[in-house]
Parts: C-alpha cells; sequence; structure tokens
C-alpha cells in the first residue's frame, strides 16, 4: 500500500475532484488499446508522484480503493476489468464504502470528463483547496465556541474560554499549518505564509528606513518610470486630457493599492 490511513477525522468534502481522478484510472476505450493502457499507467505513476498529497485529502474509502486499483494497474499493466474489481472488492473485509463510491462514479461517469495524466493536478489542487478550506472553517468555529465557553474540553485536555485562550488556540493551530506532512510542498504550509510575510516586513522596514520604499502600481512600465511606485504619504495626481484614461489607470493596479479620497463618493479615480 503507499497510502496509508490517518487517524485524523476527514471532513465531509467535494467529491467530484476525486471522481475524476478516479475515471482517469477506470475508463477504457474499446477492448484496452495499448494507447489507453500506456494512458492508465502514466495516470498510476502521477498516483505515486503525488502520495503524499493525495493520502493528506483522502478519506480511508478513498485511500483504499486508489490502492486496490494501483495495485491492478502495476500487476496487469492495463486499465481494471470492472468485474474483476468488483470481485476484488467484495472479497476485502470493510468494502462497502469503497462499493458505494464505485456506485457513485457509475452514476456520474457520463458527466464526467476523460482526462490524462497531465490533468490530474488541477483536480487534485481542486481536492486540497476544498480540504484546506473545510478546515479552516471548521477551526473558526472551533475558535469562536471558546471564545463564547461553549466548547466541550476533551478528557485530559484543559478547559479552553474566552478571547484569549481562543486567539492563542487559533494562532498555534494556524502556525502548525493545514498540513502537517514534510513530504508535503504545496497547499496549506502557514508557518511558511509566516515567515515570507516577517521577511517581506522587515525587507519593507529597512527599505522605508533608507527612503526607498515605493508602493507598486502593478503596472510595469508606469513603476520603471517612478523608480519603483508611488512614494510612502505622497499625494498622487493624475492628469490628462478627456478619454486618455485617466480613470482606467486609476482603477487598475493603482486602485487595489493606494488609498483615495473624494468629499463626495470617497473615491476620485483621476484628476
Amino acid at each position: 500500500m503507499f497510502l496509508t490511513s490517518t487517524d485524523d477525522e476527514f471532513p465531509e468534502l467535494n467529491a467530484s475532484p476525486f471522481l475524476n481522478i478516479l475515471h482517469a484510472l477506470l475508463r477504457v476505450i474499446g477492448n484496452g488499446t495499448d494507447e489507453e493502457n500506456e494512458r492508465v499507467l502514466k495516470c498510476s505513476n502521477w498516483l505515486i508522484t503525488n502520495s503524499a498529497r493525495l493520502n493528506k485529502v483522502m478519506n480511508k474509502d478513498e485511500r483504499s480503493l486508489i490502492n486496490v486499483l494501483h495495485e491492478y494497474i502495476q500487476y496487469h499493466e492495463a486499465a481494471p476489468d470492472r468485474n474483476m474489481l468488483d470481485r476484488q472488492l467484495r472479497e476485502r473485509p470493510k468494502h462497502t464504502g469503497m462499493l458505494e463510491i464505485l456506485k457513485q462514479y457509475d452514476a456520474d461517469v457520463s458527466t464526467l470528463p476523460k482526462c490524462c495524466h497531465a490533468d490530474l493536478g488541477g483536480y487534485l489542487d481542486e481536492r486540497v483547496r476544498d480540504y484546506e478550506q473545510t478546515n479552516v472553517i471548521a477551526l473558526l468555529d472551533e475558535t469562536g465556541r471558546i471564545n463564547t465557553g461553549t466548547r466541550i474540553a476533551a478528557k485530559g485536555q484543559p478547559e479552553l474560554t474566552g478571547p484569549q485562550d481562543a486567539i492563542s488556540y487559533f494562532r498555534e493551530k494556524l502556525q502548525r499549518g493545514i498540513f502537517v506532512d514534510d513530504e508535503v510542498l504545496q497547499g496549506g504550509q502557514v508557518s511558511e505564509q509566516i515567515d515570507n510575510m516577517r521577511k517581506t516586513y522587515q525587507a519593507n522596514k529597512n527599505a522605508f528606513a533608507g527612503g526607498s520604499l515605493f508602493i507598486p502600481t502593478e503596472l510595469a512600465e508606469v513603476d520603471d518610470l517612478l523608480h519603483g511606485g508611488f512614494g510612502r504619504s505622497e499625494f498622487i495626481g493624475i492628469l490628462g486630457y478627456t478619454g486618455q484614461r485617466k480613470s482606467g489607470l486609476a482603477t487598475s493596479g493603482c486602485a487595489r493599492r493606494i488609498k483615495t479620497v473624494s468629499p463626495r463618493k470617497g473615491f476620485i479615480p483621476a484628476l
């Protein structure tokens, strides 16, 4: 088994990304041509390359089914025969969940896109985003329960109540990251993001002290002309004749990065 079960409670996630990955392994063109078998082998090798991320964002039944498919493909070097696959699953203990997944697959197969190994990364990224979003929402809910004193501590754990405990709990969870596996290089590395934020802050602080801190407009030609962007605390006016795209310039890169003021509407895109 190249995917192993974890003790983590798995949240309810969108099944579509997993069914698309499953479809790449199960679908067969004609009677199993060499071209189709080669595509299936490439998909199977993709599973090995991405096993760490897959293992983190799949439940036990999904992991078990992928392992069965992977073993079959590696042994036969072909896409699984569905009748044989169903027989193998029924011979395994705790096979009900895997058969339920295949039942859902059979119901949705007509709407699933045909894909090759190069397409699978997008479906995995979709599941990772769904997994992270679900976990963050659960973390926010848990933090709210701590703050309101409605969280019941597990046996042997200290009781947490009030805003200070809620903030400490939330910070500690974020610093650990959504993904805690050292092998996982993408998705959820919150601790790395925190380090990058600290480095960016220190770099900006040093630049400000040296008088070289600018606010980039995100428009390359404009930033080049301004030697990096707008200076801090500067009052900027955009001048030009009617129709020369003053408003477009202000609302493109500038409006996202710079506070603008208007006595009537709160925003003047161009002067």
